[in-house]
């Protein structure tokens, strides 16, 4: 990873980038911290770095959407389940699964699957696994 950030930092100063008008959109925080770290080592002279924006950071500052934090989902959950259950638990409880089924959400959003399938499935798994 360290030579890949290294010929990355080359090669921006090669192709003598303006820093000041350019975004770099990196997948994580982390791999722009030893980027900037390359660039700083390679650089002769004081430069400002170009702004450093992860892929959600990007997507949040293009779109009208905005990243919901952890909590604020789980929150949104616990009252659509409040909702639609028999008997309510209270969000104590709940934060013991919650996160689990907020991630599987994310998994079956990520992976482009179809609810539909998936939750049909999952319930006929369900009712031929009981026991008689």
């Amino acid at each position: 990873m360290s030579k890949f950030l290294s010929d990355v930092a080359e090669q921006l100063i090669q192709n003598q980038i303006d820093f000041e008008k350019h975004i770099c959109v990196i997948p994580n925080k982390r791999m722009a911290l030893f980027l900037k770290r390359h660039l700083q080592q390679k650089l002769s002279e004081s430069v400002f770095l170009p702004e450093f924006l992860g892929t959600n950071d990007l997507l949040g500052n293009i779109s009208d959407m905005k990243l919901v934090s952890g909590l604020d989902a789980n929150i949104q959950l616990y009252l659509s389940y409040l909702k639609v259950a028999d008997s309510a638990i209270d969000f104590s409880e709940y934060l013991n699964w919650g996160g689990q089924v907020l991630s599987d959400f994310n998994d079956i959003d990520l992976y482009q699957v179809d609810p539909k399938k998936l939750f049909a499935k999952a319930i006929f798994l369900a009712l031929t696994s009981i026991s008689f």
